[in-house]
């Protein structure tokens, strides 16, 4: 699957549904009683732009991301906003939009705004600002959807230094960079790179926050997903199980981090020839994409293509059909 570039939640669903239609009902208030253009108004955008974002919900989050771009440079000149191009959460805003256009796998749109936004922050924040190398992390991670493996790999390891130096080893956007090097290391067949990076990362992580944070169980499914790669086969069921199981119990069956584990762990079954478990988890987890992404989503798609080829092998294809792009 096409990698999140940034964490996109630590709540349940219900509650981030909730805060969407608070977010929501505060924009339309906003609207009205200060009218569009206000600063208000746009951050109130932003807001459930970002609520969107972390539902999943991409196509909502990048429209509203892109009007208030456009907000920002039609009412630079406006007397109560410091809103310009050049204005920290303008910045925000653009790198937002790039992570939101990689997710959707507009890949070299993401590439294009990211390298704009980071021009800007480094110019206005400095080349060691938390924001500036958060968008080099990203910036990163589009390179290695592109296969551009040397640039991913020399400007993680740049941002990972600068993030030891500036804020520890064990700060969350330190240990979120490390899992987008293993990740890079892990496509491109370093994949005892990559699992030495993950086990550093969750062994921080299950003492730093926690053993059951989101973010430590993301880096469970990783970790799984470089075993599976490895052949370590029982070790990656086994995580994987253990990571899905937490997430179901703390964010849900339908939050779209425990659909991504619930994705690689089919995937799991499916190489060690077990099909019907893999089966029942494939078309869960593809109905709830269909459901939150559409049918033209690469998660979507990576979901169909990789159920259509397990009945491919299982010489049971009937009537599936999935047309390729």
């Amino acid at each position: 699957m096409v990698g999140v570039q940034i964490p996109r939640h630590d709540r349940s669903l219900p509650a981030l549904l909730k805060q969407a239609d608070e977010h929501t009902v505060a924009l339309l208030e906003s609207q009205t009683e200060l009218g569009a253009d206000h600063p208000r108004t746009l951050h109130a955008m932003q807001d459930l732009a970002w609520t969107q974002y972390e539902l999943g919900r991409d196509e909502l989050a990048k429209a509203l991301w892109v009007a208030v771009l456009e907000k920002h440079r039609t009412i630079r000149d406006h007397p109560d906003t410091l809103h310009t191009m050049g204005h920290p959460d303008t910045l925000r805003t653009m790198r937002n939009l790039a992570s939101t256009y990689h997710e959707l796998g507009q890949l070299q749109k993401a590439e294009e705004l990211h390298i704009v936004a980071l021009e800007k922050q480094r110019e206005v924040l400095g080349e060691n600002h938390p924001d500036t190398l958060w968008t080099m992390n990203n910036l990163a991670s589009t390179y290695n959807q592109l296969h551009k493996f040397d640039l991913a790999e020399s400007l993680a390891l740049e941002v990972l230094q600068k993030q030891k130096e500036f804020l520890g080893d064990d700060h969350s956007d330190t240990l979120w960079t490390m899992g987008n090097l293993a990740s890079t290391y892990h496509q491109h067949g370093q994949l005892k790179k990559a699992e030495n990076l993950k086990v550093q990362g969750l062994e921080k992580q299950r003492t730093i926050p926690a053993e059951d944070h989101p973010n430590t169980l993301r880096t469970m499914d990783s970790l799984a997903w470089t075993y599976l790669k490895l052949g370590r086969l029982n070790a990656a069921e086994e995580l994987g199980a253990v990571a899905l199981e937490k997430q179901k119990k703390i964010m849900g069956e339908h939050h779209p981090d425990t659909l991504y584990t619930t994705g690689n762990l089919a995937l799991m079954y499916q190489v060690q020839g077990q099909f019907d478990r893999a089966e029942g988890l494939y078309s869960a987890v593809l109905e709830n994409w269909r459901r939150i992404f559409g049918g033209e989503h690469p998660h979507t798609r990576w979901v169909m293509r990789n159920l259509a080829a397990m009945y491919r092998s299982m010489d049971t294809l009937g009537d599936w059909q999935v047309k390729e792009k």
